[in-house]
């Protein structure tokens, strides 16, 4: 049986595109919240997950675990995912999970989002080994020996949005004046490959930028 399986609500509609009748959306978000579990998609992992999302266990089941659970090896997975770290954590987390239910392999469409266009075919990427590589990125947030190029670059701008002294931490100490929304527009705008939204956005606006002091009032 052949599944396709898309990278949130945006890359659905590239599904949609494509004539899918069948499609599962990977409706996480990864680079969200501290990871401590080492099984993607088991009991405690969703209820970690759905504390970091603001949810009930059975509504985050429900929203990004119900599908995945049901597949089995055997199955012919194609995944339709980005290049930016967004994406790439959720590659990372979803290969995982894949290796542990007996799928051994998968093909890899890599799609510009911004225009919803297949760039790259990668057919035949192994999960061998992504469990290890899932725990060593997200968990301990280590480097990892991975078989893609766009995969490596996702790790390492990973490793970028968690250093304070980092590219995206520098520029956003670089653009103090500017309001939270100002600067979430840029982030969007000018560092694309790191695929934040605008919550992701806030977040590191909010951690890496000093606190702003009020002008005081004149008397």
């Amino acid at each position: 049986m052949r599944i396709n399986i898309v990278s949130g609500d945006a890359m659905a509609e590239y599904g949609e595109q494509l004539g899918f009748k069948n499609y599962t959306i990977f409706a996480e978000s990864m680079i969200d919240g501290v990871i401590k579990d080492t099984v993607p998609f088991s009991q405690s992992f969703i209820s970690e997950r759905a504390k970091v999302h603001g949810i009930h266990p059975d509504k985050y089941r429900k929203k990004c675990a119900q599908s995945l659970l049901k597949m089995r090896a055997g199955d012919e997975v194609h995944v339709y995912f980005g290049e930016d770290l967004f994406c790439q954590l959720n590659l990372i987390t979803l290969l995982a999970f894949l290796e542990k239910q007996g799928i051994d392999k998968v093909t890899y469409h890599v799609v510009f989002e911004d225009e919803m266009k297949e760039t790259a075919l990668i057919e035949n990427v192994e999960t061998a080994g992504f469990s290890e590589i899932y725990k060593a990125v997200l968990i301990n947030h280590e480097s990892a020996s991975v078989p893609l190029e766009i995969m490596e670059k996702g790790i390492m701008l990973y490793q970028d949005y968690l250093d304070e002294g980092g590219k995206l931490a520098s520029f956003i100490r670089s653009n103090e004046t500017d309001s939270v929304l100002q600067l979430t527009v840029k982030i969007i705008k000018q560092l694309p490959e790191y695929g934040l939204g605008t919550e992701q956005c806030a977040y590191v606006i909010n951690k890496y930028r000093p606190e702003r002091k009020m002008p005081e009032e004149k008397k």
